[in-house]
């Protein structure tokens, strides 16, 4: 009996240890960062944070007390590399969520007043550090999927999410004038653009919007572009990736531009490509559309 007792009793404790090595491990791990490339050819390095799942990755970086968070569309990620070993895609997607972070309790945003008529309302500055909102904007940044926000099935159009930021890579909130433009290869005959194999890129949507320094979030601001004229998931001669160009104008501090190529802008979908190519629809009879498919 004194045996078994001793037994009973090691067994709990070597599991308690067992637990708390895991523990002190995940944690270890949940602290260090890794570093993205992607399709673009720009690589980003920051620690992962716990909003990332498997339709994207959120990457948290900061100087100096600010948070940022920058949220990256899984299909722009071409590499990552963690601990100087490169990792190559879909591999990245399974390292990323056990690295998973919750960010520090030191937060930028604050809650942001629904009252205030201050543009700056809502942004919380640190007495031990110049405030975020005096500094200038250096570049524009942006991450841009496809969406659907009806009730509807095909996509409605794209979300962008901007991130202007400063010399040392800080968020600035800005008030601002956005433009947005997608350009995709349309198809032609042959004969019209023999150059261009019957391709010709073609502007097919152009977007304008206002936007302002207290709808910031600590990932940016998103504003959602709906399609114009062409929708690509009916309007099949547009490609199936799109160039996304931004400008950003900011009274007092001049024009930003940047631009996003190989985004999708018509979803991956086989089973709706036999569809259109057997029956001249991509959508089924009984599924709910918007369009004329």
């Amino acid at each position: 009996m004194p045996i078994s007792t001793t037994a009973s009793l090691v067994k709990p404790n070597v599991m308690i240890t067992l637990a708390l090595l895991c523990l002190a491990i995940s944690v270890s791990n949940a602290q260090e960062t890794i570093t993205v490339k992607l399709t673009s050819g720009r690589s980003f390095t920051g620690m992962v944070d716990q909003q990332t799942d498997n339709d994207r990755l959120w990457l948290r970086y900061g100087t100096n007390g600010t948070t940022v968070i920058r949220p990256i569309a899984w299909e722009r990620v071409v590499q990552a590399t963690h601990n100087g070993t490169n990792i190559d895609s879909p591999e990245v997607i399974d390292l990323a969520i056990n690295l998973k972070s919750s960010a520090p309790p030191r937060e930028f945003f604050a809650s942001r007043s629904n009252t205030s008529n201050d543009a700056n309302a809502g942004i919380e500055t640190h007495s031990d550090r110049a405030s975020t909102l005096d500094a200038k904007v250096a570049s524009v940044d942006f991450d841009a999927v496809i969406g659907n926000w009806d009730r509807d099935v095909e996509v409605d159009g794209i979300v962008i999410n901007i991130i202007p930021v400063s010399t040392m890579q800080e968020l600035v909130p800005v008030n601002g004038t956005l433009t947005v433009s997608l350009t995709a290869l349309v198809s032609r005959s042959f004969q019209e653009v023999p150059r261009g194999r019957g391709q010709v890129p073609t502007q097919i949507a152009r977007w304008s919007k206002v936007i302002k320094a207290s709808e910031f979030e600590p990932s940016g601001v998103n504003v959602r572009l709906p399609f114009q004229r062409t929708n690509p998931e009916f309007d099949t001669d547009s490609h199936t990736y799109g160039l996304v160009n931004v400008k950003l104008v900011v009274p007092g501090q001049g024009v930003f531009e940047s631009s996003l190529d190989a985004m999708r802008i018509r979803p991956f979908a086989p089973t709706r490509d036999y569809l259109e190519r057997s029956h001249g629809s991509r959508f089924l009879s009984k599924e709910q559309t918007g369009g004329r498919g």
